[in-house]
């Protein structure tokens, strides 16, 4: 289960004034997204008890630089973006070469992996303080949603 789910919540923003424009509400809403998987990454982090070293990011939202690199610096470790980002299309087709024995092993895949981009976390103190405390605002003002309904 996500970390912050109910079935009850609704959907809004906090904060808008007459000042706020649409690019406000557009970097609100890629670091929302960002936040949900930082808390689902730490989840996974608490559940399974493992480190792991990097992130691997497919999709079309790999295509955002932006949410790439917060999520390099909001999970502290590097993010790296794949040469294909339509992932599940490149599996289905790598499973089928497996099977008619077109690649021998898993092996022969991984030499196809291509990374396009990588973005390291940030080591400014002040943002990382920031990003913390920005996450943990965030955590409340959706807590404010959840019985809308």
């Amino acid at each position: 289960m996500p970390p912050i789910s109910n079935e009850n919540a609704g959907t809004g923003f906090i904060g808008i004034k007459p000042t706020t424009r649409r690019e406000h509400i557009v970097r609100a809403v890629l670091e929302s997204i960002v936040y949900r998987m930082v808390l689902c990454y730490d989840l996974l982090k608490s559940e399974r008890n493992a480190n792991y070293n990097s992130i691997r990011v497919d999709g079309g939202l790999s295509n955002s630089s932006f949410i790439c690199q917060s999520l390099a610096d909001m999970s502290r470790l590097p993010v790296t973006k794949m040469e294909t980002t339509d992932i599940t299309v490149l599996g289905v087709a790598y499973l089928s070469g497996l099977k008619c024995g077109f690649w021998s092993n898993k092996e022969d895949l991984t030499k196809l992996k291509k990374v396009t981009e990588s973005f390291e976390p940030t080591r400014d103190q002040n943002k990382i303080e920031m990003n913390k405390n920005n996450l943990n605002l965030w955590i409340r003002a959706a807590r404010r949603f959840y019985s809308w309904y």
